[in-house]
């Protein structure tokens, strides 16, 4: 991440709290997406605003294929690394 954008994680629950009204308090790492009360079509929107938001693109069922708040964010993080990395070498 550069200095100048929070976490994944913090990202994830400042998203989590303003957009579906869930207690910061409440997320923790190992807290899956289904215990927040996620769906498919808000896991499908998050995925979309992550990867709006870090310049990526985040396939829909990544909700499902990572579904805790900490597999989300460290497979996040790494497509984003993964993209800075392409984009110096080009």
């Amino acid at each position: 991440m550069s200095p100048d954008k929070p976490s994944v994680n913090d990202w994830l629950s400042q998203y989590l709290s303003s957009e579906h009204s869930i207690d910061p308090r409440t997320i923790r790492l190992k807290t899956t997406f289904s215990e927040l009360g996620l769906d498919s079509a808000t896991g499908v929107a998050l995925t979309l605003d992550v990867g709006d938001w870090l310049g990526i693109e985040v396939e829909p069922t990544v909700i499902f294929d990572y579904p805790t708040v900490e597999l989300f964010c460290t497979h996040v993080e790494q497509l984003h690394a993964q993209k800075l990395n392409e984009r110096k070498r080009s």
